[in-house]
């Protein structure tokens, strides 16, 4: 869920976690979080990569 594209599945919402702007805490943690190590290099992949993200396993 983004404020940018909300109808659409693409990798908005992974940029404007890297920006500091999830709308959710628990969506931001993912990025900025301590613990959010492991995932923090699946944002930044999702985020550089929409053809990645639309095969990812979370899609199907």
């Amino acid at each position: 869920m983004d404020n940018v594209t909300p109808n659409l599945f693409d990798n908005s919402i992974y940029h404007t976690l890297m920006r500091g702007e999830g709308l959710l805490n628990s969506d931001q943690e993912m990025y900025t979080s301590m613990f959010g190590i492991q995932t923090r290099r699946i944002v930044s992949k999702y985020a550089e990569d929409q053809v990645a993200l639309s095969n990812s396993p979370s899609r199907w």
